[in-house]
């Protein structure tokens, strides 16, 4: 399908004023109006870069959408970690070191810092989506 869902298992939810945010597996990010009960892709422009994101993400396992208190929307994927702007719904990556390692979910604490796992290990970002640390543990 090119206007609904395409995949019978979802993995996140949420709901974020006008739209519902779906996160498929394997089939990436829908958005649900419910008033007008339609369903579209976030919105990409035509440059190179986000010509390959929309590529990547439409076809990525989507494992967590967690809402953060500025009401953007980090989006835990198998090939990456993602930002979804809480406005404007278009999307961007978030590099930190283990952004390729099955990003797995995501939490913001009292204090704004971001939590985000993977396969790998956990790793921390400020508010600003950079990196700060990564928390190992030897084994």
């Amino acid at each position: 399908s090119t206007n609904g869902l395409n995949h019978a298992s979802i993995r996140g939810l949420v709901y974020a004023g006008t739209h519902l945010i779906i996160g498929q597996t394997n089939k990436g990010i829908w958005l649900y109006n419910p008033k007008k009960k339609t369903f579209k892709r976030p919105p990409f422009t035509n440059n190179e870069v986000d010509r390959m994101l929309k590529e990547k993400i439409t076809q990525d396992f989507i494992n967590q959408i967690k809402t953060l208190r500025n009401g953007d929307h980090i989006i835990s994927a198998r090939d990456g970690a993602y930002l979804m702007d809480g406005t404007t719904y278009t999307i961007s990556e978030i590099d930190f070191p283990g952004s390729t390692h099955n990003v797995t979910f995501s939490y913001e604490d009292r204090k704004g810092s971001i939590f985000i796992g993977t396969l790998n290990g956990l790793f921390c970002l400020d508010a600003n989506y950079e990196f700060k640390y990564e928390i190992t543990e030897q084994i």
